[in-house]
């Protein structure tokens, strides 16, 4: 209290007292109040646009708090992203939540502000520039080399295993025919 001026400095209670000494006319006279202040709301600003994030992006989350008291961001899938201090980064796909917290102090109470990022799988492309047309009987055995994009390993098929069986990366010709070998990438947690 600073003359008729009160102010507050945190929540709880407290007992004002009003008191006026009295004179040669009048007697003292005193008056108590409870007074019960709580702590103030505060709100998250939080303008970051994270819509159209993408595996192997890094984002400054931004947030601020009108009470100017620091944020704290969290998130709910370590697989999808990851966060260290205000940095976010995207490392897998898949569907997270993003908090930008604040745990309030004497003054103000805690407060938080979510959003949802869905991270789609990165494309991947096999690139296989081998001649298998030119195989006869007698070529017991042939590497295949597809490579993916992505750099993950290759399976390889044959559409008939008894003309062309594939064991891994070796390809091993049999009788005499026709046969298709696929090489195929199943894809993981940032590729389809």
């Amino acid at each position: 209290i600073d003359g008729t001026t009160l102010t507050v400095n945190s929540e709880g209670s407290v007992v004002i007292t009003a008191t006026q000494a009295g004179d040669e006319t009048y007697k003292s006279a005193s008056l108590e109040r409870t007074f019960s202040f709580g702590r103030m709301a505060q709100t998250i600003t939080w303008n970051d646009d994270l819509t159209n994030l993408v595996i192997n992006d890094t984002v400054i989350l931004t947030a601020t708090s009108d009470a100017e008291l620091a944020i704290v961001y969290t998130v709910d899938n370590n697989t999808v992203a990851t966060i260290n201090g205000d940095t976010l980064f995207i490392i897998g796909a898949g569907e997270a939540i993003i908090t930008a917290s604040q745990a309030g102090n004497e003054t103000y109470n805690s407060t938080s502000v979510s959003k949802t990022i869905n991270i789609a799988k990165l494309g991947q492309a096999i690139e296989w520039n081998q001649e298998l047309d030119s195989l006869t009987i007698e070529n017991e055995a042939i590497e295949l080399t597809a490579t993916a994009t992505s750099g993950l390993s290759i399976t390889y098929t044959s559409s008939n295993e008894t003309v062309a069986a594939a064991n891994g990366n070796i390809l091993t010709s049999g009788v005499d025919g026709s046969a298709t070998i696929t090489a195929s990438q199943e894809g993981d947690n940032t590729y389809n």
